[in-house]
């Protein structure tokens, strides 16, 4: 358990560095862009494929970084802890991009990071 909230906040200090990161903000910036895709037939099943392989791999270079402290420990805090960060920069509302990578979710994410490291 010990070596476990060990590589927990390592994770998470990582995160909170790519978390404010320019070239985060930029994938983020981009996450609800596509273009049209067709509607029918054989073009439009390649134009969807496309569509979700963008999207899924934005979400992927987004968010990286956050998922790897879940895939080292399963816990309802740190589950908790990272959607709080992802739902405050995704909400709706003005100015997304200036929501994007804020240092304040980024000090959040250094929070855990020292509180699982107190763990340790």
């Amino acid at each position: 358990m010990h070596e476990a909230s060990t590589a927990v906040a390592i994770a998470l200090a990582l995160a909170a560095a790519w978390h404010v990161t320019p070239a985060r903000r930029r994938v983020l910036r981009r996450c609800a862009i596509s273009r049209a895709p067709a509607i029918r037939g054989p073009r439009a099943a390649v134009d969807w494929a496309r569509s979700g392989a963008v999207a899924g791999g934005r979400c992927v270079t987004t968010c990286f970084a956050l998922m790897l402290p879940m895939a080292i420990l399963h816990s309802p805090v740190l589950m908790i802890g990272a959607a709080l960060v992802v739902a405050s920069e995704r909400r709706p509302g003005p100015n997304p991009e200036r929501r994007a990578g804020r240092p304040a979710e980024a000090l959040a994410l250094l929070g855990l990071a020292v509180g699982f490291a107190l763990l340790a």
